[in-house]
């Protein structure tokens, strides 16, 4: 009897073991599934705000060629031409729609390159010149921050011209 007691004790451990064992592999299956969602979560967060920057990037550039003849026709224009001043204004407001944006979602390099495109702008129209070296300055400061965060680049690429980067004038 004793054994029969024994084999149904040593019955109702292996038992136990084997239900101990299956929860403790449910519950680690469960937390490495949910660590590879969060995991998941993050990348798709981290793509989007990617995303996000890119565009807002793309449409500050393209801005900034508009401001750019702008500030141009406004340096050429004489005293009185009040369109060539109000299209200067106009493309300043674009810019600082794309400044705000920015703000939110860029890195700080990127955010103090733009400032420094504001305050080119904001003088220009002030003073009725357009520096077209200086704007190239400020142009160069932004591409190459942007670059630099959306792409990781560690400086040894070779870079097109500054010239090729430049924004034309309409004609």
């Amino acid at each position: 009897m004793p054994s029969v007691v024994a084999s149904l004790l040593l019955a109702a451990t292996g038992g136990m073991l084997t239900i101990i064992s299956s929860l403790l592999t449910l519950h680690f299956q469960a937390k490495g599934a949910r660590a590879m969602r969060l995991e998941q979560y993050a990348r798709e967060d981290a793509y989007r705000l990617f995303d996000k920057r890119m565009e807002a990037y793309a449409a500050l550039y393209l801005h900034i060629g508009s401001a750019r003849q702008a500030l141009t026709r406004l340096a050429r224009a004489n005293e009185e031409d009040r369109e060539s001043r109000m299209g200067a204004k106009a493309a300043r407001h674009d810019l600082w729609a794309d400044y705000t944006l920015i703000r939110l979602i860029g890195s700080q390099e990127v955010l103090d390159a733009t400032a420094q495109i504001l305050f080119f702008v904001d003088k220009s129209i002030e003073t009725r010149t357009f520096d077209a070296d200086g704007f190239i300055r400020k142009l160069d400061g932004f591409r190459d921050s942007a670059r630099k965060e959306l792409i990781h680049t560690d400086g040894s690429s070779s870079q097109p011209s500054r010239r090729a980067n430049a924004v034309d004038d309409v004609k």
